[in-house]
């Protein structure tokens, strides 16, 4: 045994190795990007999409706060009216930064260093991931260094991490607690010091819901196994441990209620949830194809990261050959294995939502763990490694998946760490350690090169979706939202922009209001709107304005229309053109509705359903829609006759179309010339009769081209798409002077429909309408922290439409007396008004904060009597 001073010095010497070594491989990491001019921020999907935009206003949000602080005002800011169409803050931005504990250290990085603090953020979550396995494998006794360095280095460089590293920082923060769950798991167990763990799970919990809940998950199962395994003798006494875990995870929950609660509330009631998908028993068959490719590479079917260095498969043999002594170990790996290949499990793992393989960054660490714990086996087993080697090969060479670059280098690298074990020589304490360093560089190499080919053109070719080191300088004054703030200085009114081709969540970086969004929590009555109305997104969280429909953008406040250079584009009808600034063509509503109009009539949600989506949307102007309206709506909408043709590779018929081959295309011919002509697409569906889908993202992309040089894009999700969100009717504008209309299908197979029409709207009376609605409106406005207030003048009662996002977080205030608060339009806010002048106020709330914060003070203040009572020895 080690003296105890011995034992430090090893320890420390451990950590600063460890420390050296990784430091080392992320100087790498980085410096592969630098050298290309890029920063690790993907500028094409989440990365700048969300995480640095919200990193960015993270940032000013906690600045603002302390301001305000040290000003002697307490204001926190829980709504936002540029987030979208407005949102509340603590539920957009968790898991983007509220109640984590690094993304607060934004608060000290100004704007034009944020990038280098992006890297910084991702770096340190992997250097934690890292350090907390090892203090896992010491905890456990693990003794030889080098293989519990190994293990580090496989865990916190495993496909996870790097993808994360170069996509979605966030996604680490789960990578980074696994470890710390079990050793604090392991301490209850073993020495009942539960304080760890409680702690673990608080802040857990805080830093993102959607990632504790799988956390969470797969805790539960290693602790019940872990503590009946341990017990299976003693079941009673098993049990009762199991609840005392059990009392100290809720423990843990109840201090993070004041982040969680509000964001629970939120999460039950997305849009994602409330969709009821059929789960197949068995993934498709690419999907197996391809899994030895995801153990050893960069692949990713179903969102299914794995990616370790291909020398712990030899580990991973090791442990099934002993498993009689390890039978945690091999249960965990089985029912990962049953997880992973069973679409049940992914549904499961992701909240009972759709089917996504998100919880993999668990399979992580018994794979690391695995390798740590057998790495000196390796030397005993040199024949039975042989025919591991062997079988390895045939797996890479089944394959066309892994028949590549890809598949085939690491198993190369497999050959070589089996001829350091078997040559290598041990004769001395220096030779072995020189023959384990060895190992080491060879997992080194295995990690860089995964790296380096998802970076590269035949791997991914990620280098080329990240943002360059100039344009993250730039970013904040490169896009369309820096350009409206000067807008926003001139006019006094609340408006808002829409436009084609938009820089998502741009406008919350600059303060401004748009109707473009996307974020991971959706406001369900917002998403069941767009829905019902037939809007053409293509994702149910990416919100990208509304299709160039005049009533819906001149409802939702919008003044400005931008059109980006480059792309030929519908403006909605009655938007003029202002001015061209070299990036963008700026049209101004002609017939701009100020906020807080007002309607003398209300139709019930029950009249509106009955309504196709383009009738839904003319109703609006002339009333709102509410739970109990009593007023008739006048029909505005005529349908248009039209002849049908076809490309001889299409065969049409009632509801149904076959394209033989892709980019078929059917051409609809209106028997007249109109203005305001919509073509709607009612029950669309596709069916892949050919067997032609081969991953878990293939949409059905339709092209509707009407004379102009750029086409309408329809986005239809295939039934196997992982974000399938049961979206079958869409509604596309055409605006004016459309002679024909062709429809091309990118994919062969059958597509299904119920209806194709075309609409025509009659807008004789369209500007007295609006002047209708604009004559008696809130005025004065003040939007200040959590609050809209205002003047309104009425002459006969009406209902005041708001164009803020319905939300049981508001209340409303006429006079001074509370008032009701209506969901209209499905998703906006109305008030109730009787005539005569009116003070009006709203107040906001983030529904569970206030429960939540009392909880977690009591949880809190009990937590910290718990500890001075433990040290007293009481």
């Amino acid at each position: 045994m080690l003296s105890e001073t011995k034992q430090k010095k090893s320890l420390a010497s451990y950590y600063l190795i460890y420390s050296g070594v990784f430091v080392l491989l992320s100087i790498i990491l980085v410096a592969i990007l630098l050298a290309n001019g890029k920063t690790n921020i993907n500028s094409t999907s989440d990365g700048m999409n969300q995480h640095y935009r919200a990193l960015l206003y993270y940032s000013n949000y906690l600045k603002e706060i302390f301001s305000n602080l040290f000003a002697g005002k307490i204001v926190i800011p829980l709504w936002d009216h540029s987030i979208g169409e407005g949102a509340d803050i603590i539920d957009i931005l968790h898991g983007y930064g509220v109640g984590d504990p690094i993304a607060f250290l934004a608060v000290f990085v100004p704007e034009r260093y944020m990038y280098i603090f992006y890297f910084f953020n991702a770096l340190i979550r992997m250097y934690l991931a890292g350090l907390f396995f090892s203090m896992l494998c010491l905890y456990k006794k693990i003794e030889n260094h080098y293989g519990i360095l190994s293990g580090a280095l496989v865990y916190a460089f495993c496909f996870w991490a790097l993808q994360s590293f170069t996509l979605h920082i966030y996604f680490l923060t789960p990578l980074m607690f696994m470890p710390l769950y079990i050793l604090s798991l392991e301490m209850i167990i073993e020495e009942n010091r539960p304080h760890l763990f409680v702690l673990t799970v608080a802040v857990s919990a805080m830093c993102w819901m959607y990632f504790f809940y799988m956390e969470a998950l797969a805790v539960a199962i290693y602790g019940v196994l872990r503590v009946l395994l341990l017990y299976r003798k003693e079941l009673f006494k098993g049990i009762k441990l199991l609840f005392i875990i059990l009392s100290y995870a809720i423990f843990g929950v109840l201090m993070a209620a004041i982040i969680l609660l509000p964001v629970i509330l939120a999460y039950t009631s997305d849009s994602r949830l409330a969709i009821q998908r059929s789960i197949p028993l068995l993934y498709p068959a690419f999907f197996y194809e391809r899994l030895f490719t995801v153990f050893v590479a960069n692949d990713f079917p179903y969102d299914l990261y794995m990616g370790f260095a291909s020398a712990t498969l030899f580990c991973i043999a090791v442990l099934f050959k002993e498993f009689k002594k390890h039978i945690l170990l091999v249960l965990i790996f089985v029912l990962g294995f049953i997880c992973v290949c069973l679409p049940i499990g992914g549904k499961i793992f992701n909240g009972f939502s759709y089917v996504s393989q998100r919880w993999s960054f668990v399979i992580a660490l018994p794979v690391a763990y695995t390798t740590a714990l057998f790495w000196d086996e390796l030397q005993k087993k040199k024949k039975y490694l042989l025919a591991i080697l062997g079988a390895m090969i045939l797996l890479a060479l089944y394959s066309a998946w892994s028949r590549t670059l890809r598949g085939l280098l690491p198993v190369g690298l497999a050959v070589v760490f089996y001829l350091i074990i078997v040559f290598g020589k041990e004769k001395t304490i220096g030779r072995l350690q020189l023959k384990q360093a060895a190992m080491i560089l060879v997992i080194i190499i295995n990690i860089l090169f995964i790296y380096t080919y998802n970076l590269s053109e035949k791997g991914g070719n990620v280098i080329n979706d990240l943002l360059g080191v100039q344009g993250a300088k730039e970013l904040l004054s490169s896009h369309e939202a820096a350009m409206m703030k000067e807008y926003y200085e001139k006019e006094d009114d609340f408006f808002r922009y829409d436009g084609n081709h938009f820089t998502n969540n741009d406008a919350m970086s600059s303060g401004v209001n748009s109707v473009n969004y996307y974020w991971s929590i959706t406001n369900p009555y917002d998403q069941k709107f767009r829905i019902l109305l037939g809007i053409r997104d293509r994702l149910n969280w990416q919100l990208n304005g509304y299709d160039q429909r005049d009533v819906l953008d001149t409802l939702a406040n919008v003044r400005y229309y931008i059109l980006r250079e480059g792309y030929d584009d519908t403006v909605p009808e009655g938007f003029s053109y202002r001015e061209d600034n070299g990036r963008y063509r700026i049209y101004e509503n002609d017939y701009f509705l100020p906020f807080g109009s007002t309607f003398e009539k209300a139709v019930s949600y029950e009249d509106w359903y009955d309504l196709n989506s383009v009738e839904k949307q003319e109703l609006l102007l002339d009333a709102v829609v509410i739970e109990n309206g009593t007023d008739v709506w006048k029909n505005t909408v005529s349908l248009l006759d039209y002849e049908v043709s076809s490309s001889d590779n299409v065969h049409f018929s009632k509801g149904s179309i076959i394209v033989e081959e892709k980019n078929g295309t059917i051409t609809l011919k209106p028997k007249e010339d109109v203005k305001q002509l919509y073509l709607s697409i009612d029950g669309l569906e596709y069916i892949d009769d050919r067997g032609i889908i081969e991953d878990d993202h293939t949409v059905a992309v339709l092209k509707i081209y009407n004379g102009r040089e750029d086409p309408y894009y329809l986005y239809h999700m295939t039934l196997s798409h992982r974000y399938n969100f049961n979206k079958h009717d869409y509604v596309t504008y055409l605006g004016d002077e459309t002679k024909e209309i062709t429809i091309s299908f990118s994919l062969p197979g059958i597509y299904t429909y119920e209806d194709i029409y075309l609409s025509v709207i009659d807008r004789n009376d369209y500007v007295e309408k609006i002047s209708a609605l604009s004559d008696e409106h809130l005025e004065d406005v003040v939007f200040g922290n959590n609050k809209v207030s205002g003047r309104i003048s009425l002459k006969s009662d009406k209902y005041m439409l708001l164009s803020i996002p319905y939300s049981k977080g508001w209340k409303a205030y006429v006079d001074g007396k509370e008032t009701a608060v209506l969901k209209a339009d499905e998703h906006y806010l109305a008030l109730p008004l009787k005539a005569g002048e009116h003070q009006v106020e709203l107040v906001y709330m983030t529904p569970g904060l206030k429960a939540g914060a009392v909880i977690s003070s009591l949880a809190a203040i009990i937590y910290i009597a718990s500890l001075f009572k433990r040290r007293r020895g009481v």
